[in-house]
């Protein structure tokens, strides 16, 4: 059976404790959301950033909504070897952002 994680505050929600390490990176939960959760209170209330340990590495501070995501984002910035313009690119065609119009 699955062991249920240890969890904390981020200010809004009880997020998970966990830092996972993914190609020398870490994921970790996003805890800096304070009072209000960025622009909408009813969309994201968890979050995880990827750090070096210590400070959130990827570009403009972006991050995501799932270890998955963050994993993709990962991968993103270590293939656009520090292209932000590639990295996202790269981010969209692993989110499949291009095969679809946005709505």
């Amino acid at each position: 059976m699955a062991k249920k994680v240890e969890t904390v505050s981020n200010g809004l929600v009880q997020v998970p404790n966990i830092d996972i390490e993914y190609r020398g990176y870490h994921i970790v939960p996003k805890r800096d959301f304070g009072s209000t959760a960025w622009q909408n209170v009813n969309t994201y209330r968890k979050g995880y950033v990827v750090t070096d340990g210590f400070v959130n590495v990827m570009p403009a501070a972006s991050w995501a909504a799932s270890v998955i995501e963050a994993k993709a984002m990962i991968d993103s910035y270590i293939d656009s070897n520090g292209d932000s313009d590639l990295f996202w690119k790269l981010l969209r065609e692993k989110q499949g952002r291009d095969i679809y119009q946005e709505v």
